[in-house]
């Protein structure tokens, strides 16, 4: 439990530093794609896309939140309001990681 606790932490300060070369490996998945690559893929097949981007959102969210000795209220910001931060996050910012976009989400959310 602790290790998966200690993974969940350097998740998190990764995305919140900023994704560079040197960090792959750290996080997988949705999280690794580029904004820029999201919104490309987001164009093409506009639900589909979100919903698989915004599944990885979510498990990412709920694993620091576990981690933080601060819980975030992960219901304190509407899903659609969730979603449409993360879009325009990834507009703004498309050489980020989309789970720096996540982490801007999570940032945002208010402490339970």
């Amino acid at each position: 439990m602790r290790l998966v606790l200690a993974a969940a932490l350097i998740v998190a300060a990764t995305a919140s530093a900023g994704l560079a070369e040197e960090d792959a490996g750290t996080i997988a998945g949705a999280g690794w794609v580029s904004c820029g690559e999201y919104a490309e893929r987001y164009q093409q097949s506009p639900k589909s896309t979100e919903d698989y981007f915004y599944a990885w959102a979510q498990g990412y969210m709920s694993g620091v939140n576990q981690a933080s000795p601060i819980r975030k209220n992960l219901r304190g910001w509407r899903v659609e309001k969730q979603k449409d931060h993360i879009r325009a996050y990834c507009n703004e910012h498309p050489l980020a990681a989309y789970g720096e976009a996540v982490q801007s989400v999570f940032n945002g959310l208010p402490n339970r």
